[in-house]
């Protein structure tokens, strides 16, 4: 039986469910479905050696599911902007479960005019196919974070971390412990997940259910399935965020914060508590996508009903992309339809037909809708984001 049950976190509980009334998984006859012999190394002295290792061994390894191998090596493939003025500051980018470095580009070209140093990395198991997610253990996420701030630390006086989702998980984990980071960019971080009772049991069913979700790749930027084994991975960064952020107290460093009130992976209570309660500094800043809550100078708030834009939600990958990104903006060329509503308005979606955008699981009769892929605010949130790292006079230029 094939699991249709979506293609991020939210649907591993799902999943697990199924196995207690004796469901299976029919796993598609690809090579994105069998694993590797090992992973790549990630320790390179130099950073530039491991983005040349990196490339090379994705380009032997990488089941490519589409015609135009380069687009995908790209897209896979960890990179470094180096600014034309530098500022002697640098930011290390860290991508989601599922996802791949191209998540952070359209950030990263901001960051970059303003002087930074930016690296982005590609966690173990990711870029090459989703069977890959069961190779690596925790300590190789948690390695690969120190080993490139390390590495980050011999050339900039100031470092500052960035992560999307499970990768915000990881660099706050490793900032709490490392007085060293200046601050911390976070993009809807997982820091909770909205269920976490089937997440939790991964690691005890990913023998008998290796798969969570099986289905065939058609998104070359990130995977379509999930490994019983990476959900696993997943409920640890969380647990291990959650642990150190429950007995630190204040952290005193800058801390920006996107997040989609209509988020349907993460708690989104659990982040706003957080953020009001631990990550104090003056500078901290967030941008919620969503109705309207209570005001505070921090926050930056943007409704997300925007119906001439046929937006009728914000989601959790949105914060992330431009409207101008060439695969998820405003004339994407990749659409997810696969949305949590009924198999016809998917069908449609994937036939052509004109859709709204929203969350996963947002369903409205009259209307047919796909994932909202980019960001309507992404110029405001980066005027947000220069705000928390100080840079001045940056916001009006945006806009």
């Amino acid at each position: 039986m094939k699991l249709t049950l979506g293609k991020s976190l939210r649907n591993f509980a799902g999943a697990t469910a199924l196995l207690a009334l004796g469901s299976c998984s029919s796993v598609p006859n690809t090579a994105s479905f069998t694993p590797n012999e090992s992973l790549p190394p990630y320790t390179q002295d130099s950073y530039a050696e491991y983005i040349s290792e990196t490339r090379d061994w994705l380009s032997k390894n990488r089941a490519f599911i589409s015609e135009d191998l380069v687009a995908e090596l790209n897209a896979n493939s960890p990179f470094e902007k180096r600014p034309d003025h530098p500022t002697n500051k640098g930011i290390l980018l860290i991508h989601g479960l599922a996802d791949s470095p191209y998540s952070f580009h359209d950030v990263a070209d901001q960051l970059v005019q303003q002087g930074y140093l930016v690296r982005s990395l590609l966690i173990p198991g990711h870029g090459s196919r989703p069977a890959d997610l069961m190779l690596p253990e925790y300590e190789d996420w948690k390695l690969l974070v120190e080993h490139h701030a390390a590495l980050m630390k011999q050339e900039v006086d100031e470092i500052w971390m960035g992560g999307f989702s499970t990768g915000a998980n990881l660099v706050t984990n490793y900032a709490l412990q490392d007085d060293d980071i200046s601050g911390l960019l976070l993009f809807s971080p997982a820091f909770k997940p909205k269920s976490t009772t089937m997440i939790q049991l991964a690691k005890w069913v990913k023998e008998v259910m290796p798969w969570a979700d099986a289905e065939l790749e058609d998104n070359f930027i990130r995977y379509n399935s999930l490994p019983t084994h990476g959900g696993a991975l997943y409920a640890e960064t969380f647990n291990v965020v959650t642990d150190r952020l429950e007995g630190y107290g204040e952290y005193n460093k800058p801390v920006f914060i996107a997040l989609a009130e209509d988020d349907s992976v993460v708690d989104t209570d659990n982040i706003r508590h957080i953020f009001d309660t631990q990550f104090t500094h003056p500078d901290s800043r967030m941008v919620w996508l969503g109705d309207p809550i209570k005001e505070n100078p921090r926050i930056d708030q943007f409704p997300m009903t925007l119906p001439k834009q046929r937006i009728s939600t914000g989601s959790h990958m949105a914060p992330l992309f431009s409207p101008d990104n060439p695969y998820y903006g405003t004339n994407a060329s990749i659409r997810i339809c696969e949305n949590g509503q009924t198999p016809e308005q998917q069908d449609a979606c994937l036939r052509g037909a004109k859709i709204w955008y929203s969350h996963y699981g947002y369903v409205e009769d009259s209307k047919i809708h796909g994932r909202l892929t980019y960001n309507p605010y992404f110029n405001e949130m980066i005027g947000s984001i220069y705000e928390t790292l100080g840079i001045e006079d940056q916001v009006a230029s945006q806009n």
